[in-house]
């Protein structure tokens, strides 16, 4: 992770709602004089951020970092003015999933876990499998150019209508995957930029399937690929929306009606997930054709899983706020039909959607007449003006992988016009380098060298290491550390640190033990 990363807790805005987006190292969350303190980053780049209990936007706070710390009083701060606080780790699992208890009515979770052995489950099945499949006949027609696999998927979305029980309704649904998935493999590819194509494995480049070819099994886990990775991380970001859904409508996520129970599973927030992962697939296909990735925006574990590394991670959950709006109604739809088997009178509450909110419909009622605002759609962020990848601040005109070539070719072009200014000089009879202040500064410097190097050899400790080290071992290592680093480590110019660390110049024996120290190759490192 890169300090252009760590831009900052952050929001994502969506149909008026925001997450709050958490990234870097030694996060903290604390409250403060009646507000809570967000601190996250990393060094120079560490930002702090403030809430009051008014806050009535920030309705998520994601955290995508495994460092740092969360008061008990931030925690009940959060529940008590309704924001709920989301961890990931790395590889997009969810560790922390924190928010006040919504509805709570044992009659309902009563009727939930009756629902799979009584005609409201298979109903219920029915309209959520119903959801994803027009979704998806919709993508295969709109996105992947696939108009008959589209006309299967309506066929077999309309076969729900009379599947007489939930595993026919499973087995349609199969079908429908193995159909629209195969639409997928056919013209589905992950674009990497011209610079970034030998660098990145042959199978990262186009969609295989949605089994792991590492698992060797029908299971999805375990992605090798990065768009199977951006899969299941937007998938789980989903699952997120679709488990805090249900806790909000009094429902259990863990009793599930399209999905048996499973132990560690919440087998009813992958019952709602399935109604919106077509949202998931159109924004990760919407990301695919828009821009052209690196090799960096992916990690290769030792066992061949791929990974997402910051800030893609970043791009999949801005879409949050969306798949919130999206889960809202649907959560509420399913918690309104259970509620309606019940043999108690349950109260049919909307605190997603707020449909029954009179005060929001008397609001909505005044704001009718209003003349509506004109709104302005976000502007697009720029583009590498090299590659076409799309940069992360729009004070940037290169990407992080153009900007190294183009400035060390500045930097010769720099070096090229100061010989020709000196030449001329030399022509003119002037040579700056033979100044008589240019003169001092040399005698001064050398001086001071002598005089340091006398006082090492005098006081000094040997370096334990020897040439044949220092030549083999740690030099080459030098080109992957900042000159400002070497320059730190040895007291040397930046000249000086330039030739060492390009091998025109051969370091004193004072400055091996610190130089060795920065590769981490002294003897008991």
């Amino acid at each position: 992770m890169t300090a252009n990363h760590l831009r900052g807790p952050r929001s994502v805005v969506n149909a008026g709602a925001a997450h709050l987006v958490v990234d870097g190292y030694g996060v903290r969350l604390s409250v403060r004089r009646g507000r809570l303190v967000i601190e996250d980053g990393m060094g120079a780049h560490r930002h702090r951020h403030e809430l009051s209990r008014i806050e009535r936007t920030i309705r998520r706070i994601v955290i995508l970092t495994d460092t740092g710390t969360i008061t008990l009083e931030a925690i009940r701060w959060c529940a008590d003015v309704g924001i709920a606080v989301v961890q990931l780790d790395r590889d997009g699992r969810t560790l922390l999933s924190a928010t006040a208890p919504g509805n709570d009515d044992a009659r309902l979770r009563r009727a939930q876990a009756a629902a799979p052995s009584s005609p409201i489950g298979i109903q219920i099945t029915r309209a959520l499998l119903e959801a994803k499949l027009a979704g998806q006949a919709n993508i295969a027609r709109d996105l992947l150019d696939q108009d008959r696999i589209a006309e299967h998927l309506d066929d077999l979305a309309a076969q729900l209508e009379t599947a007489d029980g939930l595993v026919a309704c499973r087995d349609l649904e199969a079908q429908a995957a193995n159909l629209y998935f195969g639409a997928w493999a056919a013209g589905v590819h992950c674009r990497f930029a011209e610079q970034e194509r030998d660098k990145a494995p042959k199978h990262w480049f186009a969609f295989a399937s949605r089994r792991s070819l590492i698992q060797h099994s029908s299971t999805p886990r375990g992605a090798a690929d990065p768009i199977n990775a951006l899969l299941n991380y937007g998938y789980g970001l989903a699952e997120i929306e679709c488990r805090l859904a249900a806790l909000a409508v009094g429902l259990d996520p863990g009793m599930g009606i399209v999905h048996t129970d499973k132990k560690y599973r919440d087998s009813l927030a992958l019952d709602l997930l399935e109604a919106i992962r077509p949202a998931v697939e159109r924004n990760i296909l919407t990301l695919l054709a828009s821009r052209y990735f690196v090799a960096g925006d992916f990690h290769e574990t030792r066992e061949g899983s791929c990974r997402l590394v910051p800030p893609l991670t970043h791009l999949l959950v801005d879409a949050m706020p969306s798949y919130a709006t999206a889960i809202g109604p649907i959560a509420e739809s399913v918690a309104h039909a259970l509620a309606r088997t019940s043999p108690g009178k349950i109260q049919l509450r909307t605190p997603l959607t707020r449909a029954n909110n009179t005060r929001s419909q008397i609001r909505g009622a005044r704001s009718a007449n209003r003349k509506p605002v004109p709104t302005v759609g976000p502007t697009p962020m720029p583009t590498c003006r090299n590659c076409g990848v799309e940069l992360l601040e729009r004070r940037r005109q290169l990407c992080p992988t153009c900007w190294p070539v183009s400035r060390n070719a500045q930097a010769t072009l720099r070096y090229q016009a100061g010989l020709a200014q000196r030449e001329a000089a030399r022509a003119a009879g002037r040579d700056p380098s033979q100044s008589p202040q240019a003169r001092e500064k040399r005698k001064r410097t050398l001086v001071a060298r002598h005089a340091d190097e006398a006082a090492w050899a005098a006081n000094g400790t040997p370096s334990t290491l020897t040439r044949e080290e220092l030549t083999t071992s740690v030099l080459p290592r030098l080109k992957d550390i900042g000159l400002r680093q070497i320059q730190e480590a040895t007291g040397l110019s930046t000249a000086g640190c330039s030739m060492i660390r390009s091998g025109k110049r051969t370091p004193h024996p004072r400055h091996w033990a610190a130089l060795a120290a920065l590769v981490s190759v002294l003897p008991g490192s």
